[in-house]
């Protein structure tokens, strides 16, 4: 059993959307970047999904959910599949992907922003107490 739950752009109306394909999605894994990101979300290809639903849970039981999208342009792909032949071929396309240079300045970026960002949070929560001490005399 396989999905493809995301749609993709026809070329010829790119305000209408269409069905994705595999044959899509594997092309784009070779032209583009993965977006880092979906490392914190089952890294692209989540051979154990957590599904909320109960009857979701036990329509795609055994199932691997093929998730993401790209780091330099909005290609969202979503494929639920059992068929392990399929499964090898994205996680090939996965790590074709994740060996090139692109992606790894694309993670690169990613870590560097979430690193200031959390300095920023603590430089705020830092003026903060900081101003909580000025105007209550702690």
């Amino acid at each position: 059993m396989t999905e493809i739950l995301s749609t993709t752009r026809s070329h010829d109306r790119p305000w209408q959307p269409i069905p994705d394909s595999v044959e899509r999605i594997l092309l784009d894994m070779e032209a583009h970047t993965l977006d880092p990101t979906f490392e914190d979300f089952g890294d692209f290809v989540d051979r154990s999904p957590e599904w909320e639903a109960k009857d979701t849970a036990k329509k795609y039981a055994g199932c691997t959910v093929i998730w993401g999208n790209f780091y330099d342009y909005s290609g969202v792909f979503e494929v639920i599949t059992d068929d392990q032949t399929l499964i090898g071929r994205f996680t090939d396309a996965v790590a074709r992907n994740k060996l090139k240079p692109e992606y790894k300045a694309a993670k690169l970026e990613i870590e560097r922003r979430r690193r200031e960002e959390k300095e920023s949070m603590i430089k705020d929560q830092e003026q903060r107490i900081e101003l909580s001490r000025i105007i209550y005399g702690h």
